[in-house]
């Protein structure tokens, strides 16, 4: 017999066994990830490629390639650019997929395209708003206009063409930049018009005059990855086969109201002007669709919403409608033939049967589905009737026309009213009457009178609009309004009328039942009565569970959710309303926080919290905490807010009066037609343009700042390709130590210079703060240091002279992590020691992180690094502050050596810093000098170094060397006797 085994040990083993498995499909789960395939997308800003405030993306491309990776298990990486650049680069194979292109023999050469398109788009020539010179009736008005094409578009192809075949003569642009940089090409009068896709453009920002042409769109994917085009093919295959309408409700949801389609043409707008007022008959009492408040008399139902919204849905134009009630959808048809109205609603009919009555049908506003009303007894069997009888109300064409599409073997019998249609069936009369789902409300009393059902048919009724034949503008014009007012609107309208529907019938069986329904409230206050205070109870906590919901715990501000759900339901309720967004920020409040602790973060964030609440509440407005330190507020319009910045940077000071917390705010004033997420996407960025601005705290975004944003969200795109092109040549200013005879070059300082392929020299002032505000310049001085320490190598090599080179060094260098590895890396590199680059601070960088700055450069120092404060002066740091910073050098900001030739005080405030610096053994060197007088007071008051304009302005690297080092090598000034080579350093005096 085998030994037992204890339970113990047999769990033990169980255990063992499950650590073995798990431990045996580990690596095969991470083999499966290894599998995935990286796919590189281009990624253009577009209805194609969108990004919200929130982050979040979407875009028809976005979603096609969603759907596309459930079937390839692809795994993305979004690569930004414009379209043109992307084109580039799927080209160089720097990416592997790209949407939106159309399919050229000669592209065909440079890549692939997928065997399905993905859609068709069109293209159209665009004007500015207001632009009267350029006419859709008169081809000829494009003479001698600048249009701008996409390089290297099939639109420009097109365009190309179209001008030949119309015999214009243009000047034709070809732009390489985004969409919004050519649409604001366009509004600044640098281009006349501008050719593109009509669903790339908002009706706010340029109107269609012409139709250009029209293509098939592909995905492409570059010749270096064919591996892609099989499994892509499969993936467009199978979802264009499991929905055929794919790429249809792509377009719906993307396209459907922009471009131009927002528009009304040349002749729809000259028929409405001479027109006037749109005359619509509809059928009255017949709800949810239309009908006459019997309170009011007043036109009510989802065709009043819908003409309101019609009114002004297109981009152009106007519209303004009138109603006149008919009895019977018959009766109203009559008017319209005897022109009594210029179309009527609703209308059902096949296109046979409105070719026979003279009436063209729109686009159908309203679809339906059928129910047919049959006894409760009949229910079950309804549909296995051969023979039926169908009540109609007598004048319903609408009816009629539906059941000789659906029914037509069924026998009609006629009413003149729906209720004695309902008494019919119930009666045994009639089988059942046909009605739409969303009438049932209306009739929902009397089918409980007379013991009626429903019973689904399966079919669908489409509701559209019917004007006389050969009104062809009124046509084109209701049929456009058809696609642009949004269908969520169609259904928000009814199921409002269905649920006042509902309420009409809940008080109609209060009248017939009141006995019954006395006796149940008698109980029910009694029940009412004892549930009471539980009730009150439970509605506090739900109150309070609201509270927590919507609002933010430290500031009980709407969180972020439900501030925009605000927002956007005050805008709708009250589109005209100005009303304006503000964003908030606190300058540097991670600093504070680390500064100053948890807590005390806490009650600054509480006290703003709270002043804010309180402007808002008496402003009539909406406030919300977005993110730690971001707050918005949605409030109505007002000229000047300046009041309100001093009034919330006051309760800043008193709450931190010593710690220097600062304030930004961004306005973005109404505009009509913004909704509130692209007012406050706006007023963020104006807030953004005061980060790091101590001369402006409260900026409002206009159209100079808009245009503003489009330069330097394209110098942020650009900064990748201008490093690895070597765009930025590094220049360099001399120092010069003027207590020797003659001054003698001591060193210089590295500066850089943007020389863009397209927009030319860009200067310093428009890039450096840009990219600091982005947390980008931490690439443009790793490349300053790296050219720095080649050039210092370089003339060393061929000169025999060494010249340390000062280089900057930023806030938000300063916070990196690996910023002594980077440092050291370099001057490794390169052979060079700690001497070869001097690193300058700014003041303001001490003043506002002080503490993590002061380590990082003592750890700097210590490494043997000479470390200079730039810009002393312009921060908050007094001159008794120096004895505790670590610093090697002094720079004395030019605005004091500016005016020392006119004004004494001037003279005397040089002097004491020159004194105090003396006593700490800091040299001090002078920047900004141009005058020879500026250069004889600072050499008396015993300044040692000086730059300026007039030794030299800053030069390129070659002219340097020209300038420079060439003549010290010839004039061998210095001799370093230690390491054999001529070395450029301050002489003693």
């Amino acid at each position: 017999m085998l030994p037992r085994v204890s339970h113990s040990l047999r769990r033990i083993l169980s255990i063992v066994l499950c650590l073995s498995l798990f431990a045996a499909l580990l690596p095969l789960s991470a083999r499966g990830r290894e599998d995935v395939k990286k796919v590189r997308v281009g990624w253009f800003e577009s209805s194609f490629h969108i990004t919200d405030p929130s982050g979040r993306l979407s875009g028809y491309a976005y979603d096609y390639q969603v759907r596309i990776a459930a079937y390839t298990g692809w795994e993305y990486e979004y690569v930004h650019g414009s379209w043109p650049d992307l084109m580039d680069m799927l080209e160089r194979g720097e990416i592997d997929l790209m949407s939106d292109v159309s399919y050229t023999q000669e592209r065909s050469e440079r890549m692939l395209f997928s065997s399905l398109p993905m859609g068709t788009e069109e293209y159209y020539l665009f004007v500015a708003p207001g632009n009267q010179e350029i006419t859709p009736v008169d081809k000829s008005s494009l003479n001698g206009k600048r249009v701008g094409v996409n390089q290297g578009s099939v639109q420009a192809d097109q365009f190309a063409k179209w001008v030949q075949d119309n015999g214009v003569s243009i000047q034709t642009v070809e732009v390489n930049c985004s969409e919004e940089e050519s649409i604001a090409m366009l509004n600044s009068g640098e281009l006349d018009a501008y050719v593109t896709v009509d669903s790339f453009i908002y009706p706010d920002d340029a109107i269609p005059v012409f139709k250009i042409g029209s293509s098939d769109f592909f995905f492409a994917v570059s010749n270096d990855r064919s591996d892609l085009l099989a499994e892509l093919d499969a993936a467009i295959s199978r979802i264009q086969d499991e929905d055929r309408y794919y790429n249809m409700q792509l377009f719906e949801k993307y396209f459907k109201r922009k471009g131009a389609s927002a528009y009304l043409t040349s002749t729809e707008l000259d028929w409405l002007a001479r027109h006037g007022t749109i005359r619509v008959g509809y059928q009255d009492d017949y709800l949810a669709f239309c009908g006459t408040d019997k309170t009011t008399g007043e036109f009510t139902g989802t065709l009043k919403d819908y003409l309101d919204y019609a009114a002004d849905c297109t981009a152009n134009a106007h519209l303004s409608f009138s109603t006149t009630a008919y009895p019977t959808a018959a009766a109203a048809m009559e008017a319209l033939q005897r022109g009594e109205v210029d179309c009527v609603f609703p209308a059902n009919l096949s296109a046979y049967d409105s070719e026979r009555s003279n009436i063209d049908i729109t686009s159908p506003v309203i679809s339906t589905d059928l129910y047919a009303v049959v006894r409760l007894t009949d229910q079950r069997f309804f549909s296995q009737r051969e023979h039926v009888v169908v009540a109609v109300c007598q004048g319903d064409v609408n009816l009629d026309a539906l059941l000789m599409d659906y029914y037509p073997d069924w026998q009609k019998i006629y009413f003149p009213h729906m209720e004695q249609c309902l008494k019919a069936v119930g009666d045994g009369m009639a089988d059942c009457v046909l009605i739409s789902n969303y009438r049932y409300n209306s009739i929902a009393r009397l089918c409980e009178r007379y013991h009626l059902t429903t019973f689904t048919t399966g079919n669908e009724a489409d509701y559209s609009f019917a004007v006389t034949r050969g009104d062809t503008e009124l046509y084109s014009i209701l049929t456009k309004t058809v696609g642009l007012v949004p269908d969520t609107a169609v259904n928000a309208a009814l199921s409002y009328y269905i649920t006042e529907e509902a309420r009409i019938t809940v008080s109609d069986f209060v009248a017939d039942h009141w006995i019954i329904i006395s006796v149940v409230i008698g109980i029910l206050l009694a029940v009412i009565l004892a549930l009471m205070i539980r009730s009150m109870k439970a509605e506090r906590r739900a109150e309070a569970l609201i509270r927590a919901t919507e609002t933010d715990d430290l500031t009980s501000l709407y969180n972020r959710d439900f501030f925009l759900q605000y927002a956007n339901r005050i805008y709708r309720e009250h589109p005209d309303t100005p009303m304006d967004a503000i964003v908030l920020n606190l300058e540097q409040f991670h600093s504070v926080n680390a500064l100053k602790g948890r807590q005390f973060g806490d009650d600054v964030l509480r006290a703003m919290g709270s002043e804010i609440f309180a402007f808002a509440k008496s402003a009539k407005g909406i406030a919300g905490r977005f993110e730690a330190d971001r707050f918005d507020i949605y409030c109505p319009h007002r000229e000047h807010y300046q009041p309100l910045y001093e009034r919330l940077q006051q309760r800043l000071n008193t709450v931190g009066p010593h710690d220097n917390l600062r304030l930004r705010m961004g306005v973005m004033p109404w505009q009509q037609g913004i909704e509130p997420v692209v007012l406050f996407d706006r007023a963020r960025t104006a807030c953004s343009m005061a980060r790091g601005n101590y001369k402006e705290h409260l900026i409002v975004f206009d159209e100079t700042l808009r245009h503003r944003e489009a330069y330097e969200q394209r110098l942020l795109n650009d900064l990748h390709r201008a490093l690895t092109e070597y765009e930025f040549d590094v220049y360099y200013q001399p120092k010069f130590n003027i207590q020797c005879d003659p001054p003698r070059l001591s060193s210089a300082e590295a500066l850089i210079r943007w020389r863009h392929p397209e927009l030319g020299l860009i200067p310093p002032s428009d890039f450096i703060p840009l990219f600091e505000r982005n947390g980008q310049i931490y690439q443009l001085d790793q490349y300053v240091w790296a050219e720095a320490a080649r050039q210092i190598v370089a003339w060393q090599a061929q000169y025999g002279v060494f010249l340390p080179v000062s280089v900057n060094l930023s806030r938000v260098d300063i916070f990196e992590a690996d910023l002594e590895s980077v440092l050291d890396e370099i001057l490794n590199h390169n052979g060079l020691g700690y001497d070869a680059l001097k690193l300058e601070v700014t003041e303001s960088a001490y003043t506002e992180n002080a503490d993590h700055v002061i380590q990082v450069v003592k750890r700097l120092r210590r490494k043997g690094f000479q470390v200079e404060m730039d810009d002393f002066g312009t921060g908050y740091s007094s001159l008794n502050m120096l004895s505790s910073m670590p610093i090697d050098v002094l720079k004395m900001d030019q605005v004091f050596v500016r005016n020392i030739g006119h004004n004494e005080k001037d003279i005397q405030l040089v002097a004491l810093i020159l004194e105090i610096a003396k006593s700490l053994k800091i040299p001090v060197v002078a920047e900004g000098v141009e005058t020879e007088e500026q250069l004889r007071l600072l050499k008396s008051l015993g300044c040692e170094l000086v730059q300026g304009y007039y030794f030299s302005r800053p030069l390129h690297a070659s002219e340097f060397e020209t300038t420079f080092i060439r003549k010290l090598h010839s004039a061998a000034s210095v001799t370093a006797q230690d390491s054999g080579r001529e070395v450029a350093e301050p002489c003693t005096p």
